[in-house]
């Protein structure tokens, strides 16, 4: 089984459906979806995609797109406690990562 490492970018394009997505990343998503391959996302990306976010003016759900990615098998997101909602988890990277 193939396994990719998204960037902060590709997602925001994969979840928006954007142009700018290229054929091999869209073929990596897509055999992904099929549970053809793994989609590693480290934990910086989840940071710079909700910064990236945030920043353009929310053109995707954070919370709803990351609950995806958690409940996808194909998606490996890393370790988070149970407890926390995907927006305090992602509150949590933003705030990391803007006071850097």
């Amino acid at each position: 089984m193939d396994e990719f490492v998204a960037d902060a970018h590709a997602l925001i394009w994969y979840f928006t459906d954007s142009k700018n997505l290229g054929p091999n990343a869209t073929r990596a998503f897509q055999d992904a979806d099929r549970g053809e391959a793994i989609i590693h996302v480290p934990a910086i990306v989840l940071a710079e995609m909700y910064y990236a976010n945030v920043k353009t003016g929310y053109p995707i759900d954070f919370a709803e797109a990351y609950r995806q990615l958690e409940s996808a098998p194909s998606s490996h997101l890393p370790h988070s406690n149970p407890k926390m909602s995907s927006t305090s988890i992602a509150t949590l990277l933003f705030l990391k990562c803007t006071t850097a």
